[in-house]
This record gives C-alpha cells, sequence and structure tokens, in this order.
C-alpha cells in the first residue's frame, strides 16, 4: 500500500464526513453555519479570546476568519469588541444562541462521526486514533523546530 493510497483514502474519509455532516446542518436548519460550527465550540469552551488566538486554536490565518466571523456576528451568534490597550486587536465571544447552536451542532457532528465509525470495534477505533495521533505529534514536532 502506497503513502498516496493512505493521503487519499484519509481524504475520501474526510470528504464523506464533511458531505454528510453538511447535509444533516442543513436538514436542521442551520444554513450559513456549515464551516463554523468549530468557531461557536471553540468560544463556548475556552470563553472571550483574541481574533489572532481563535484563528492559532483553529491553525488558520487570522485573515481567514473574517469572512466567517462577519457572517456569524450578523445572525447574532457571536460579538466582537476592539481591545481597549489596542485598538488593532479584536476580541471574539458567544452569545448565549451562538452557544446553544454551537452544542446543537457538535451534536450532529458527534452522531455523523459515529455513524461513519461504526464499522470498527473500539479496539480498531483505539489502534487508528493511535496511528492518527502520532503522524500529528510528527506535524507538531516540525513546527516547532
Amino acid at each position: 500500500m502506497s503513502d498516496l493510497y493512505l493521503l487519499h483514502a484519509i481524504g475520501r474519509i474526510n470528504g464523506e464526513f464533511r458531505r454528510r455532516y453538511h447535509a444533516e446542518i442543513e436538514k436542521s436548519g442551520y444554513e450559513g453555519l456549515k464551516g463554523n460550527g468549530r468557531i461557536l465550540y471553540i468560544l463556548d469552551t475556552n470563553g472571550e479570546m483574541s481574533q489572532k488566538d481563535l484563528a492559532l486554536k483553529m491553525h488558520i490565518r487570522p485573515q481567514s476568519l473574517t469572512g466567517a466571523l462577519l457572517k456569524l456576528e450578523e445572525a447574532g451568534y457571536i460579538s466582537r469588541r476592539r481591545s481597549e490597550r489596542d485598538k488593532r486587536e479584536q476580541f471574539v465571544s458567544v452569545t448565549q444562541l451562538g452557544s446553544e447552536r454551537g452544542r446543537e451542532m457538535r451534536l450532529v457532528r458527534e452522531q455523523v462521526a459515529s455513524d461513519l465509525f461504526e464499522c470498527l470495534s473500539a479496539e480498531e477505533k483505539e489502534n487508528l486514533s493511535g496511528q492518527v495521533n502520532k503522524i500529528i505529534s510528527r506535524f507538531d514536532e516540525a513546527k516547532e523546530e
């Protein structure tokens, strides 16, 4: 089995998960939230944080968050405020509505993931998790260098 095959297979699993998750989100009436549930979840779990810190936590550039945050703010799911010290810095927090939607979306995400991996035994899931974490830790080590 080649490395490229493994990469393709992982991409296919991710693509299938995203397709199913987005279909469920749309059925639930959460249009416009497709890729933004994770933002709501992170803010709900961590509390208010700077846009820069949120981007770091999501492993994306701060500029990449701008459009998503605007949509979430317009929908009433988040609020933003400028820093008192540095007017260039913005802090983001989840609203009550955003917290509720984020939790609902998390449940949908968990259900879709359960459906996707139900063909694996607990031991197989544990083994797969160990292997995936090994690859992820290699990325993290490379970042530190």
